[in-house]
């Protein structure tokens, strides 16, 4: 049966190992306790180690806004900030051959997105002009 209360050796061999990243070693030498035990606790408190990196990485994941959508969020609104500030240019200055690249592109993403296939996206374009 398992045991409900960690003792406190056992709370800061988790905290050690999990929060800290120490090794058997480094922990044996802190909290005095022999190595071949702490691997024995490892293997005894495995749901516990578990457990509490799940809460870390969580935390972590919290603090530094990485989830998926707070990441999609911040890519959006930096994909309007770029593109406002693309509205707004004129490209003129730019040599022939990166204006062909940056319509390549923007042609490429057209399709992807729309299922279309880049001839069909040009024919759309190009009778567009001509209305």
């Amino acid at each position: 049966m398992k045991k409900q209360t960690l003792t406190e050796p056992e709370q800061n061999f988790l905290r050690l190992r999990v929060v800290e990243g120490k090794s058997f070693e480094t922990i044996s030498e802190e909290l005095g306790i022999e190595k071949e035990k702490l691997i024995r606790w490892s293997i005894d408190l495995k749901q516990d180690l578990q457990t509490l990196k799940a809460v870390e990485y969580d935390k972590l994941i919290e603090r530094y806004e990485l989830s998926n959508l707070k990441r999609l969020d911040h890519l959006g609104e930096l994909y309007t900030r770029l593109k406002n500030e693309l509205d707004g240019r004129d490209f003129t200055g730019l040599p022939t051959d990166k204006l062909f690249l940056i319509l390549s592109d923007v042609r490429d993403k057209i399709s992807l997105h729309t299922g279309m296939e880049k001839g069909e996206i040009l024919n759309e374009m190009i009778g567009k002009k001509k209305e």
